[in-house]
This record gives structure tokens, sequence and C-alpha cells, in this order.
């Protein structure tokens, strides 16, 4: 059978819906060892815990000093029960002087803050917008404003993986094949681009 390309492949359905629009609702992840879903404000830095067997939404981040400013992405070491918070600032809603961008790494069951890494860049305005995460732990995350995708390391720094102004002009989100050693991401202007995750050599990408 042909397939009509204006069909969709798939049907889509709404699982749930949840009152948060308010507070520009960014990131998701799911903690499939306690079934409970994570959802990252970008306006207000909160991060809230859904189950959805008894409907209940409560406030997991948010009641505390920790100075997330919009939080852009969110990824779960499941093993290790982490929850990895990417937080950067947006002048709309932080102010203009806002610049530190911070990967904050919270316990998953009590929301106990156990390190930081705060990211400054004097010269260049940034914001670090997605992260994926790789088998070993390592954090890849991309740089909206900045043509560079950084990696964490062991040792919680924040270093360059990949720059290429030739190419990355808007970098937004992330995918991960982690068999094949691919890191996948989209640029805003160019399309996407497929990274191997060892070298960081562009070994296919969509730029005409």
């Amino acid at each position: 059978m042909r397939h009509d390309s204006q069909r969709p492949l798939q049907q889509s359905s709404v699982v749930f819906e949840l009152d948060l629009l308010p507070e520009l609702p960014e990131a998701l992840a799911y903690d499939p060892v306690d079934s409970l879903w994570y959802f990252g404000m970008v306006k207000t830095g909160n991060v809230y815990r859904y189950d959805s067997r008894s409907d209940k939404l409560s406030l997991f981040l948010g009641d505390d000093n920790d100075g997330r400013y919009g939080v852009f992405s969110l990824e779960i070491d499941i093993e290790k029960r982490r929850l990895f918070v990417l937080s950067s600032p947006i002048a709309a809603f932080h102010g203009e002087g806002a610049s530190r961008c911070t990967l904050f790494e919270y316990d998953l069951n009590t929301g106990v803050l156990i390190q930081r890494n705060d990211f400054y860049d004097g010269d260049e305005r940034r914001l670090l917008g997605d992260m994926e995460r790789y088998s070993d732990g390592t954090l890849f995350i991309s740089d909206s404003y900045y043509p560079a995708i950084l990696k964490r390391t062991e040792r919680n720094e924040l270093v360059e993986f990949i720059f290429r102004p030739d190419l990355f002009k808007s970098l937004q989100g992330l995918a991960m094949d982690q068999e094949r050693g691919i890191l996948y991401a989209a640029d805003y202007r160019n399309g996407l681009f497929a990274i191997d995750l060892f070298t960081g050599e562009v070994v296919a990408d969509t730029v005409e």
C-alpha cells in the first residue's frame, strides 16, 4: 500500500494535561523506576514532579536558593538516582545582567543538591539549551548562542567538545544513538548534524 505523504504514519493521543503554561515548560524527563515525570520551567526555574497514576503534581525543586534561571533540559541517571538540571538565563525573564549558565546535579529521591557547575563566558552570551547523557555518564550539551557543543567530564568539568562556527548557527535539540556512537544535533538554520561521539567529527549533515 502506498502511503500518502500528507497523512501521519501514526495517530497520537493525549496522555495527560497539566496547567503549567504560565511558567513556560521546556524540559521533560521520565524515571522508569518510580514511574514519575519531571518538568522544568523556563520562566521560574522550577521543576515539577508528576505521578500519572494518581494525577498528583508537586513542586520538586523551587523552594530553595540554588539560583536556577530557565530550566531547558533534564536528564536522569537511573542507577545513581540523580537528576541533572541544565539552567540558562533569558533576558526577558531574568534581566540583561544575568549571564551564568549552570549544570545542577540533584538527588532524585530527596531533591538535595549534590554538586553544580557554573559556566561563564565574559566575551560571549551563552545559552546552554539541551543535553544528552552517554552510558558512561558523560553529558553532551548544546549552546544556542555559541557554535559549540560542550561535554561534562567525570571530574565535573565543562569542556568544549566540538567548535564549528562554519556549521553551527543556532543549535537546538540533541539526540543520541548509543550503539553507533552518534550524537545528533539540530540547528535552527542549518538542519541536522550527525557527530561521532568519540572524535567530534561531523560525519553527516543537511547543509546545502
